[in-house]
């Protein structure tokens, strides 16, 4: 069954396919809106390898040390920090920022993460 992770969820992800926690330092992720820059990847669709403005809430960041194979990162800020990721064949798909939270509502890109993972067209 798909799942769609947000914020904990990712960090709850990461640590449990061998990504690494810590503490973001500099509180530069909390209470923030910053740019994350979009790996290619088929999830992503029209979205593939651009640049985007995500919020931030968070005062724990991911890296990719030793994560399993199969677990793909979607997208990173610019300290190099994981901001989305999928594995299991795109069935497990987690961002780090808040759609929900957005006081205009989820923008564009979210709709369509949102949209291709629970129809299925996720690889």
């Amino acid at each position: 069954m798909p799942a769609f992770w947000v914020c904990r969820g990712l960090q709850l992800f990461a640590s449990q396919f061998g990504g690494s926690l810590s503490l973001c330092k500099d509180m530069s992720h909390v209470a923030v809106e910053h740019d994350v820059k979009l790996a290619s990847a088929p999830i992503l669709g029209p979205y593939s390898a651009t640049t985007r403005r995500v919020n931030s809430y968070h005062n724990q960041v991911v890296s990719d040390t030793g994560f399993q194979e199969g677990v793909v990162p979607l997208a990173r800020s610019s300290d190099g920090n994981i901001e989305a990721l999928q594995a299991c064949n795109g069935q497990l798909l987690a961002v780090m920022w808040h759609p929900e939270r957005r006081s205009d509502g989820p923008d564009d890109l979210d709709l369509h993460l949102l949209q291709s993972h629970l129809l299925g067209q996720h690889t």
